[in-house]
């Protein structure tokens, strides 16, 4: 039996679950231990993380307890420690980033993991039968995703779940649906489960998705995304083009790519390697190094684009070969137009 550690957030703390469904000797113990990084920055915090957590990792087969990690526990896998080897944002899944800190820690175990086979369990709800269930976090959005466009084919079999102000953010911008309060975690996989689809960001609600391997349209943020697992009935949309299935009689519909005149093929975010990188600025993640370099003294009057474009110009300088793939090239347009539109909004 493992003692194994998460630090949140919830994201994390499901695709570890995966991880430790694969472990031998189970089932397992998920200790829960605070973080300044991740939400569990406080008592409070964490006391809370587990209420809302513990009813779905109490129903898994391959968890033992889940509780606070308390002085004396012995740790036989501290979970939290990814980010101190840079493994985020490096053009893996989240999944895969845990995976790796694991191989790299214990002599190579859980190397291959990718999160392929279902790790999350539940009873389907019947109230979602027949529905769409939909999520949104202010976190991980892209601009070019159709969520008019799903509201709209979806009128009247869609189910908001997620914070109440979430809620209010989502229907404000593509119009109303419904909203579901829920108490917790298992609540929210149950619905999601019973549901004929799924449609959201990367959020905590799409690692349940991911988990339970329902159907999924996934709103992919192109700066991060770190989410994609490649299975037959998911869409990981980047360019706003996907296909809404018929649910319940709404018909099909094929969305609009923003890039379906144009001969390249449409790639999400790769970093270059050793990061992105300019001066003595050095970041895995492109939006980072954007905002970073903004503070800069010779990009203190210029725009986001401006900034963006030297930065590009610097690293294709640098490693002219890792970007000789020119689909990449046009990805950047696809970042300078977001920032163009979301300072239009």
């Amino acid at each position: 039996m493992w003692n194994c550690i998460s630090q949140g957030d919830a994201g994390d703390t499901i695709f570890q679950s995966s991880i430790i469904q694969e472990l031998t000797g189970g089932p397992h113990n998920l200790l829960i231990q605070k973080n300044t990084v991740t939400t569990l920055r406080s008592d409070e915090a964490i006391q809370k993380f587990i209420r809302v957590m513990k009813p779905l990792m109490e129903v898994q087969p391959y968890i033992k307890d889940f509780r606070v990690w308390e002085s004396g526990d012995a740790i036989d896998w501290d979970g939290g420690g990814f980010r101190a080897l840079g493994l985020h944002y490096t053009g893996i899944s989240l999944l895969e980033c845990h995976a790796q800190h694991l191989a790299i820690t214990h002599g190579g175990i859980g190397r291959n993991l990718r999160g392929t086979r279902q790790w999350l369990h539940v009873e389907p709800s019947m109230e979602t039968r027949g529905m769409v269930v939909v999520n949104r976090t202010s976190r991980y959005n892209n601009t070019f995703f159709p969520w008019k466009q799903v509201v709209e084919h979806y009128k009247g079999r869609i189910l908001f779940i997620g914070l109440k102000h979430e809620h209010e953010a989502f229907c404000s911008q593509y119009g109303k649906v419904s909203w579901r309060q829920t108490s917790d975690m298992l609540e929210m996989a149950r619905l999601i489960a019973g549901s004929q689809l799924f449609i959201g960001n990367q959020s905590s609600a799409n690692a349940l998705c991911e988990g339970l391997k329902a159907n999924l349209i996934q709103e992919t943020a192109l700066h991060i995304p770190d989410c994609i697992f490649r299975r037959a009935n998911a869409q990981h949309v980047g360019d706003g083009g996907c296909i809404l299935p018929d649910v319940s009689g709404s018909g099909v519909r094929e969305t609009e790519s923003v890039r379906k005149k144009d001969n390249y093929v449409f790639r999400t975010h790769r970093t270059p390697p050793d990061g992105w990188q300019y001066g003595k600025l050095r970041h895995t993640a492109w939006n980072s190094m954007v905002i970073e370099a903004k503070r800069l003294p010779e990009f203190r009057d210029k725009s986001e684009e401006d900034v963006a474009t030297v930065i590009m110009q610097a690293n294709q300088k640098r490693k002219p070969d890792f970007f000789q793939d020119n689909s990449f090239a046009h990805l950047f347009g696809v970042f300078l137009k977001a920032y163009q539109t979301a300072s239009v909004a």
